[in-house]
């Protein structure tokens, strides 16, 4: 069984060594490879602040997370230019990302989406290499193996699995921290950036904002007819 990691979306600072470690745990006695798609600026953490923190212009997250990452089974790395991204937008998705009746911390959802659909296509080529796809991100630490999942019955399902329970429990949503499951429940990943201004406009309510990257991501699933599990 073989493993695809996608760390997808702005980089930002964890001190190497803690990091390193925190990698080596997750991929523990498994068979991976990791691909990363991320800006060329690192950033910090949004932590539900007030205010919106300002990306960096210290132009060395490449250089960042291949320092990191090399010393694990790094398939591919790619980043590109945050102001270029928002430059570049088309009209429909550059209306959703400036409209102030949406909540305001959901700024980063379209540039965290884009950066995961991004990661997922670097894999493409391979893609029948990988038996199980999962979403990480840059700044999450991880404390467990993901070999005390039972990764069988993720790679013998049609399901997307996601850490939507206890404190953090909200209802229809994928909690976008960490998500993944088999192939065929990942798919959806390939359409999301381009169907985000239908998603937007959709009447689905879950409760969340409608730009929260938690609802489009579990709206984008449900629309491909997959299921969510926690």
């Amino acid at each position: 069984m073989k493993v695809a990691f996608l760390f997808a979306g702005q980089y930002r600072y964890i001190p190497n060594k803690l990091m390193k470690y925190s990698i080596s745990q997750l991929t523990k006695s498994i068979d991976y490879d990791i691909f990363c798609y991320s800006w060329d600026e690192p950033g910090e953490s949004l932590d539900h602040r007030k205010e919106i923190p300002k990306v960096k212009h210290n132009n060395d997250s490449f250089a960042q997370i291949t320092n990191i990452f090399s010393e694990f089974n790094l398939k591919e790395i790619k980043t590109e230019s945050y102001s270029k991204f928002i430059n570049n937008l088309s009209f429909r998705h550059k209306k959703i990302f400036n409209n102030k009746s949406f909540h305001k911390g959901t700024i980063f959802a379209l540039p965290q989406i884009y950066t995961i659909s991004k990661c997922y296509k670097l894999l493409a080529k391979e893609e029948q290499k990988y038996d199980i796809i999962f979403r990480c991100r840059f700044d999450s630490l991880y404390l467990h193996p993901l070999n005390l999942y039972p990764l069988e019955k993720f790679l013998n399902s049609p399901d997307l699995y996601n850490l939507n329970f206890g404190r953090s429990y909200y209802p229809k949503r994928v909690y976008d921290i960490f998500f993944g499951g088999s192939r065929k429940s990942m798919i959806f990943l390939d359409k999301i950036w381009d169907n985000i201004p239908n998603l937007i406009e959709d009447n689905f309510n879950n409760g969340q904002d409608k730009r929260d990257a938690c609802r489009l991501i579990f709206l984008s699933a449900i629309s491909s007819d997959i299921k969510i599990k926690s």
